[in-house]
């Protein structure tokens, strides 16, 4: 049952959390919208998860030293997210890119990925009836619309949810494998 999210707030929240944890892994991130408000119908999990999926995947193509960028804008009847920054381009068509189909066939390394992120990312903007589309220029961006809310869509307050990342946050779960030892040496992990 979708709920009324607020997006703006939500990439505000989840570019704070994965920003120290990106500065670890030698890549710095920069939210950059003037709305201070915008509403979309969805799940905010499932938001949540597709922001961080796709900041994995811009932070493994930036490597150390990228700088990445994730922008918010209102286009008419969507909210438009453009994720962009430098980054290794292995020439894949895109198409590929989006299909979940390695490189190669062979177990992904440390730090690589499985090649899934991007796959499960699309399929979030699909049930949230949006679009995304992948663009080379300086780099490999992603642009995703989602649509806005309906103007008489109800508005509720929702409860905590149960925590199932055994209290580590999400960001920090979802950018482990990008992350040095050094960024784990905080935890108080007993």
């Amino acid at each position: 049952d979708p709920a009324v999210v607020g997006v703006a707030g939500l990439c505000r929240e989840v570019c704070s959390a994965a920003q120290y944890l990106l500065e670890q892994a030698g890549v710095s991130l920069h939210f950059d919208s003037p709305l201070t408000s915008l509403l979309i119908s969805g799940d905010s999990e499932l938001l949540q998860k597709l922001l961080l999926e796709l900041l994995v995947n811009a932070a493994r193509a930036a490597g150390k030293g990228g700088q990445l960028t994730l922008t918010l804008a209102r286009r008419d009847s969507r909210a438009v997210l453009t994720l962009s920054g430098p980054g290794r381009d292995d020439g894949r068509p895109l198409t590929q890119l989006l299909s979940g189909d390695p490189p190669e066939s062979r177990i992904p390394q440390p730090g690589e990925g499985a090649g899934l992120g991007l796959v499960l990312a699309q399929r979030v903007i699909s049930l949230h009836q949006g679009t995304m589309m992948m663009e080379r220029r300086d780099g490999l961006n992603a642009i995703v619309a989602l649509p806005l809310a309906a103007k008489d869509a109800p508005l509720s307050v929702r409860t905590n949810t149960p925590d199932y990342t055994g209290g580590f946050s999400p960001a920090l779960v979802a950018l482990s494998d990008l992350l040095p030892e050094e960024a784990f040496a905080h935890l108080d992990v007993e």
